[in-house]
């Protein structure tokens, strides 16, 4: 079976119930979903309608928050 992964980090996400220490969250303000690579780290995340997504290395957040399509999550 065949898959293009975009389901093995959706799963990977949804599991992530605490941010690991040094990450933030992000909410994604957009009504769509996306996945995207953290430009510093190469790491792939994926953002929800509207839902909040905890891990984001601080480095990769600094270029998402820029884009004006996320707003940090409130600790």
């Amino acid at each position: 079976m065949s898959c293009c992964g975009q389901n093995r980090i959706a799963y990977a996400n949804s599991q992530q119930t605490e941010a690991p220490q040094g990450t933030i969250g992000l909410k994604f303000v957009q009504r769509r979903s996306i996945a995207v690579r953290g430009r510093i780290t190469g790491r792939h995340y994926v953002f929800h309608d509207g839902a909040f997504t905890r891990g984001i290395d601080p480095r990769d957040a600094t270029d998402l928050l820029q884009s004006g399509h996320f707003e940090r999550m409130p600790t």
